[in-house]
């Protein structure tokens, strides 16, 4: 018979892989991830030239700003992986620069 263990390890998929950018419809720069009093903090630029879309992996509870401003963004987890979360920023206002830029911040407690 094998002995009972003695350490038993389990971890939520989430808190195994930090928040990250699963996808983008323009390049990405100035990414950085830094550790907080709080937990972490994921921050990049977006630029597009258009419709503004990108998805964040493993951010399911993380708080998401682009611009300084508050969005939800959209989502579910698909079978056995971490939760997907899908932003649509929509295309630049009417008379504007084709290219856009937004700055997203993702915080996530630990």
């Amino acid at each position: 018979p094998l002995a009972a263990p003695l350490v038993r390890l389990s971890a939520k998929p989430e808190s195994v892989r930090p928040a990250y950018l699963h996808e983008a419809s323009g390049p990405v720069s100035d990414m950085t991830r830094t550790r907080t009093a709080k937990g972490s903090e994921l921050r990049f630029t977006l630029t597009t030239h258009g419709n503004a879309l990108f998805a964040l992996g493993g951010a399911g509870a993380c708080a998401v700003q682009v611009n300084g401003k508050p969005m939800q963004g959209t989502g579910a987890a698909p079978a056995g992986g971490p939760a997907i979360r899908h932003f649509d920023l929509g295309a630049p206002p009417a008379g504007t620069s084709t290219t856009w830029q937004h700055r997203i911040t993702v915080s996530c407690n630990a």
